[in-house]
This record gives C-alpha cells, structure tokens and sequence, in this order.
C-alpha cells in the first residue's frame, strides 16, 4: 500500500500531470502538457483473496467499454502478483515492464502475450528507488515526445 501512495503522490505532486482519485478501484493520472498520456493504476484493495482482481477487473471492463487498448504495462510490485499483470497483457502492448523480483523469468510469458513487445525487467530483485525513478524518465521521455512508442514498434503512432 506504501508502494501505490508514494506512486500516486508522485504524479499528483508534479504539475505536468493530473490524477483523478474519484474511481474506488483504480486512479487515472494524465498528462497536462506534451503528448497526451493516460496512467491507469489499479488500487491495492484490502489483503483479503481476490480484492486485487476486483479492482484489475474493473480497469479491464473500463478498458473494454471505451475501446481501449494499453500500449505499456508496468508491474511495480511483489513478484507473487506479476503473473497476474502478465494475464492483462495484449498484442497491443509495445512496452512491458517488470519490476518485479525476478521479472525476467515472465519474459516467455510476456512474449506469447504480445510478440512485439520490447521488456524491461529486473532480473533479481525489484527495488522503489531505481522502479519509480525509471518510470518517471521514461513518462517524460514520452511525453516530451523524444520518442514514441509507435517508433518502438516500427510504426508511427503519434502523427
């Protein structure tokens, strides 16, 4: 839980962003200048069994809804979850990130998820102060527009 609040203080804290709370299941954070980026985040639910899906199933019916399709996933936390975030994976994901310990051993798994996804993992242990600080730079990165993902996928998304 420490984890997800220093994540959404981060991005609320910095006025390039905007973070909408008012969902009881995930947060959204978008940009506010630059290239329009859309941050979904699902909320870590009470340690009882199957909270956490409740709130992942509930960003992926909102998903569904609006016709919308990640193109970069990132796991930031314990490895005993990161199966799960691989399951959401699509062909659509160009970016996957695991941040997890020993994210590395998902990359098979990430690959017959979506075979065009480029992977950035931690091969033993994740840790907060090197997962966020990635993140965050590779955010900016986008949003800047100093690459975009369209280009890691040999296509031109951002036209």
């Amino acid at each position: 839980m420490m984890d997800f609040d220093i994540f959404v203080r981060t991005f609320s804290n910095d006025p390039k962003w905007k973070v909408d709370q008012s969902n009881s299941k995930f947060v959204v954070a978008k940009t506010t200048s630059g290239v329009p980026i859309y941050l979904y985040a699902n909320r870590p639910l009470a340690n009882t069994p199957d909270e956490d899906f409740v709130a992942q199933n509930a960003m992926q019916e909102f998903f569904e809804k609006n016709n919308l399709s990640p193109t970069v996933t990132f796991h930031r936390g314990h490895s005993y979850h990161a199966p799960t975030s691989v399951s959401y994976i699509t062909p659509t994901n160009r970016v996957v990130f695991m941040g997890s310990c020993g994210g590395f051993f998902l990359i098979d798994s990430i690959l017959k998820k979506s075979s065009d996804a480029h992977i950035i993992s931690s091969k033993q242990t994740g840790y907060r102060d090197i997962n966020l600080p990635f993140i965050r730079t590779f955010l900016e990165t986008l949003r800047l527009k100093k690459i975009s993902i369209g280009y890691l996928s040999g296509k031109n998304l951002h036209q």
